[in-house]
């Protein structure tokens, strides 16, 4: 259990967190979320291989390696009701972050698809290396459509068809990975020489499978 040496908090925080080996991954994943439904879909997008696509993001992007400990929650009241997600950085005792914890509104996700918490869990993730290699929390979502492509195609192989359901769609993948993203430069005027694919209907597709 990826939680096992960490000490986490009644309120899903993880006080004991330190960086790992400089070897190690840089994100590792923590699943401390309490509602039975919302932990089981946290669970199974883990069991599907999530921290390793988000870590492979990383690395391809980035050439610098912080260790950070993402740990998932569902204990801690959103600052706004409407917000599926948010993220607070985890300090140590000198004041250096080395994680972050992301709080999920069990009201509004319990009942939501594999591949639609798969996709926030992602984003969040972002979220969290952003603010843990210190890009402005104002600039993360335009920094963020960078990602679309690769969230998209990452969500693709992890919902492939089966016998249970069909494959996620190109189209509900990139979907996805536009959520909450939507106020970005790129998602309102796209770069006609390099743009970043669009499906129709994003706003249905996210309500679809939220």
């Amino acid at each position: 259990d990826p939680g096992d040496d960490h000490t986490i908090g009644s309120d899903g925080t993880c006080s004991s967190c330190q960086p790992t080996d400089p070897l190690d991954p840089p994100i590792d994943i923590i699943n401390n979320v309490q509602n039975l439904c919302l932990k089981s879909m946290v669970e199974t997008v883990l069991d599907k291989n999530i921290t390793n696509n988000v870590n492979e993001i990383i690395h391809r992007i980035f050439d610098h390696n912080p260790n950070l400990n993402l740990v998932v929650t569902d204990r801690v009241p959103m600052s706004d009701p409407s917000h599926i997600g948010e993220e607070t950085p985890i300090l140590n005792s000198s004041g250096n972050i080395i994680g972050s914890q992301t709080s999920l509104n069990a009201n509004l996700l319990a009942e939501s698809s594999q591949e639609y918490i798969a996709a926030t869990i992602m984003h969040e993730a972002l979220h969290s290396y952003f603010t843990t290699i210190g890009y402005s929390i104002g600039t993360h979502h335009d920094d963020m459509t960078n990602f679309v492509n690769t969230m998209a195609t990452d969500l693709m192989n992890m919902f492939p068809a089966d016998s249970q359901s069909n494959a996620l769609s190109r189209d509900a993948a990139y979907a996805l990975s536009w959520g909450g993203l939507e106020q970005t430069e790129d998602y309102i005027h796209p770069d006609a020489n390099n743009p970043i694919y669009i499906p129709p209907y994003v706003a249905d597709y996210n309500t679809i499978y939220q």
